[in-house]
């Protein structure tokens, strides 16, 4: 009889250092999930400005390319 009380006493402590355990692990991974969900609403963030900042300067390109092109048929055709 103490030999099984021992064993379930003994199993009891196992199950609880593992509840304790995986408690921390779920705490941990928790805690990541925050971190990403985070990241990933920076990572939204710079993205939507980078594309904003890409497409101001692509705008920017063709309109130098418009003057440029211009400039070359103005001098092409009238000098």
């Amino acid at each position: 009889m103490k030999t099984q009380v021992d064993d379930l006493t003994r199993t009891n402590s196992e199950l609880v250092n593992t509840r304790n355990r995986l408690t921390t692990e779920n705490s941990d991974l928790q805690r990541q999930i925050r971190d990403l969900e985070n990241n990933y609403g920076a990572f939204s963030k710079n993205r939507g400005q980078l594309q904003s900042q890409l497409d101001d300067a692509k705008s920017k390109l063709e309109e130098e390319v418009r003057v440029h092109i211009y400039i070359l048929y103005y001098y092409t055709y009238y000098y």
